[in-house]
Formats: structure tokens, sequence, C-alpha cells
């Protein structure tokens, strides 16, 4: 499963500004089934093995130093690329392309998970195939089956771990991913079977121990989620799958799809997000039945987005009284979706993650102007701004929203609208996501911007 996003619900006592009430919104958590990264320290290439040189002329020798010394390095790349090369040039001998033929699976092995360590999940899909077609490989099934996932082609995944699982059961990680697959594909029963098989393997007791609590309350939920896919069907666009309640829902299938490709526009042309490679999906469920699926979410969460944007539809939106807040709450989520494809799923500092979603939800007129309670409370330090707010009671989590909305805004003030397309299109798979880190485009430390902001907020500047 991916970055679980909770939607804020404000409970009494908690401020939201009375002009907007539908702005403030929960950060993104990393659940446990999604950080596990495969990098290439999985994979520990044997050195190629020295060859006797007596058949290889010059030219062979020379190239074959050179790989052998390159793969020692750890240039795994550049050792494909010269293997390649070989079998292009009539100036090598049969020799030498024999013993390449039998140091190729090593190198192309290497070589696509040093691609998968770089985010580079299409070359090492091209990469990792190859080494498939010269002999099944469950290490090169393992980088497939990630790869795949990332890019969000559960189909062509599922056999991949189907593959990688037979010879390692006991990878917990890999089965957490692979839960998320399966309920991607609709296979519900078999999703709940694995998560089972999680809790109930001897080597669970190793694992920690939160990852541990969230697959108990996953299994919880994938249980809810299969109940509910009886009543549920799909509509596709261009860039989204919509799975909603049958009739009950039906009616809000346009305005849902067109909120959502109107705003990926938006946020594509205006501010360096980039287009999804494969459908996002999007599920819309009964407002009654969500907490239920919502994995035990804090109990002010009104939806999420976890690899999946979850809508809850209360009475006020499916009677068709709330339209405004429906497309709110989804060009927000739409924000998480696609940043997360943007740092490749690793947690952002919140009031960024939060308060830039919050800004473009608001659309293209801007957010209105912040109105402060009597009581607003002092403006939280940097550490508490950085960190996850589902932790909060409803009335902290209340002003960490909105204090990281009023971060956002004097950015915008400051930089423009230009400023914040330049952070986003910052954001690379393997850029520094700290406070610090996203700010650099604007020559800007996070402290600098802490104080500029908490000074305004402490003379209750309704400016931004």
């Amino acid at each position: 499963m991916g970055t679980l996003g909770l939607m804020f619900l404000p409970t009494p006592g908690a401020h939201v500004d009375p002009s907007n009430p539908s702005l403030a919104v929960a950060p993104i958590v990393h659940e446990p089934s999604a950080t596990p990264t495969p990098t290439a320290a999985a994979v520990t290439p044997a050195a190629l093995k020295t060859a006797d040189p007596g058949d290889f002329n010059d030219i062979d020798r020379e190239v074959m130093n050179q790989m052998i010394n390159g793969f020692k390095e750890g240039r795994y790349l550049e050792t494909l690329a010269s293997a390649d090369q070989v079998m292009s040039n009539p100036a090598h001998s049969q020799s030498f392309r024999n013993w390449l033929d039998g140091e190729l699976p090593a190198i192309l092995m290497a070589a696509g998970w040093q691609s998968i360590k770089n985010d580079h999940c299409s070359d090492a899909i091209r990469t990792l195939r190859r080494v498939q077609t010269l002999g099944k490989s469950p290490m090169a099934a393992k980088g497939l089956a990630w790869c795949y996932y990332k890019e969000k082609d559960f189909l062509s995944s599922s056999p991949e771990f189907e593959d990688y699982l037979k010879t390692s059961p006991t990878d917990l990680d890999m089965l957490g991913l692979y839960a998320d697959v399966l309920e991607s594909n609709q296979r519900y029963s078999d999703a709940i079977s694995t998560l089972e098989q999680i809790l109930a393997n001897p080597t669970t007791t190793q694992w920690d121990l939160e990852k541990i609590d969230l697959t108990k309350k996953r299994l919880v939920s994938m249980r809810a989620r299969a109940k509910e896919s009886r009543f549920q069907q799909t509509v596709t666009s261009r860039n989204f799958a919509l799975t909603y309640r049958g009739v009950e829902h039906e009616h809000l299938t346009q305005h849902v799809i067109e909120t959502l490709e109107g705003a990926l526009e938006e946020f594509v042309d205006e501010f360096g997000f980039s287009e999804p490679t494969s459908p996002i999906e999007v599920i819309l469920y009964p407002g009654s039945y969500f907490r239920a699926i919502s994995s035990g979410g804090p109990t002010w969460a009104e939806g999420f987005f976890d690899g999946r944007i979850r809508i809850p539809v209360s009475e006020e939106i499916r009677m068709g009284r709330d339209a405004a807040r429906l497309a709110n709450v989804l060009r927000h989520e739409l924000v998480h979706a696609l940043l997360t494809t943007k740092t490749g799923w690793r947690n952002l500092p919140s009031w960024f993650d939060e308060g830039l979603a919050q800004r473009l939800a608001c659309g293209r007129q801007g957010c209105p102007k912040t109105m402060f309670d009597p009581t607003p409370g002092d403006f939280l330090d940097p550490q508490a701004l950085a960190t996850r707010y589902t932790s909060m009671d409803a009335v902290r989590a209340g002003r960490a929203y909105q204090q990281s909305l009023y971060l956002v805004k004097n950015l915008e003030q400051t930089y423009g609208r230009e400023g914040l397309g330049r952070l986003v299109k910052g954001l690379k798979p393997n850029s520094d996501v700290s406070s610090d880190g996203l700010l650099s485009p604007l020559g800007l430390t996070f402290a600098q911007l802490h104080q500029n902001t908490s000074k305004r907020w402490a003379i209750r500047d309704t400016k931004l």
C-alpha cells in the first residue's frame, strides 16, 4: 500500500477558515508496505571470472580487463554497455564472445539493480527482462515486481511477485506490496490471505512493531473493502480509474472525472507536475462506511490517499448539495498523488505536503485571506510542522494545517506562483526532501521562512 493522506474533519475548537471550511487536510504518512524499496544492496554481484586469454586477441584482452575492473568498481551500466558493443563488433574473437555469454547474466542483473537504485525503472525492466530470457532468476523477478509496482502496472507485476515469493515466502515487505497489487487487481480474497500470511509468519516477530500494527489494521480494512467491492463498478478516463458504488454514486462520476482531469491539466501546466504514466485510482465510498476501510486513521479523518484516492461520499455530497467541497477534496488529494510520484514515494515535511495541497486545492483564484480565531495559538515550532500530524488531536491538527497553508501562502506572496512551480520542479526521486532541501531552489532556508511567517502570524497578519 502507498502513502496515507488523511482529510481533516474539524471538531469543536479546531479553527478552519470559515470562508473556505474545507481547506484543512492531513499529511501523507508512509505505511510499511510502501516503505521497503529494493535497492542495489539487495543483490551482491560476484566478480566477473577472468578467462584464460590464450585464444583472445589483443582487443579481447583489453576489453575484458576494462570490463572486469569496471565491474569491480561498481560501474555496472558501463560494463553492460561494453558487453553489448562486443556483440556487434566483429573484431572480437568467438572465444571472447563465449566468455562474455557466460558472464552476461551477472552483468545484466547488476546493471538492472543499479537502474533500480537510480530510480530508472523503465531501464531496469528492459535489463531484467533480458536476465529472464537467459534463465529464470528470483532476484530478477523481485526487481521486475518492484518496478512494475512503482509504474502501477499491476497486471505485469503480479506474476513477478508470485515467482519471487515462491522462493522467498518470508520476505514480509514484498508480501505487503503484493497485497496492494492484489487489491488493485480486485483479488480481495487473495489480498486478505496474503496479509494473514504476513501476520502468521514466525519471522514477523523480528519485524518493526509499527509495521505489525499497521498490517493488522490493513487486514481489517481489506476485509471491509472486500465487502464493499461487491457493490462497486469502475469507469476510466484518460488519467483516472474511478470506482464507485453502482447506482448510488453514478450521478457523481462525471463531476469527479471532470474535476480531476481539469485539475491535473492545471497542475501540469502551471506548477511543473508530470502527467501520470498510468491511471490514478480513485474510489468513492458511502460516508457511513468510510471509517471501516480507512485503516484505523485518527477520528478526525475524512478522506485519504494511500496510493489510491479514497473519498467518503456524505449525504450532502450524494444529494448534490456540496459539489464545491467534493471538488476541493479531489484537488487536494490529487496533489498528494502527484507529489508521491515526484519524490519516489518518500515522506515530505508535512508543512510543505499539506500546505501545497491546500493551496492548489483553492484553484487559480488563490485561497481566501486568513481568518484568525480570537485565540489562534502560537506558531508551531519547525520540528512539529515537519513531522506527522496524524498523532495530533483535532485542535492541534487544525492549527498545524492552517499554519502549513500560511507558510505556503507566504512563499507565494514573496516568490509568486512561479516560485511554487520551481519548488515542485525541483522534486526528484533522489532529491533532498528535507525542509531546507525543498526550499533550496529559492535560495531560502526553512529557518528563514519559519521566522518570517511566525512573525506575521504573531501580529495576525491577514494579508495572507
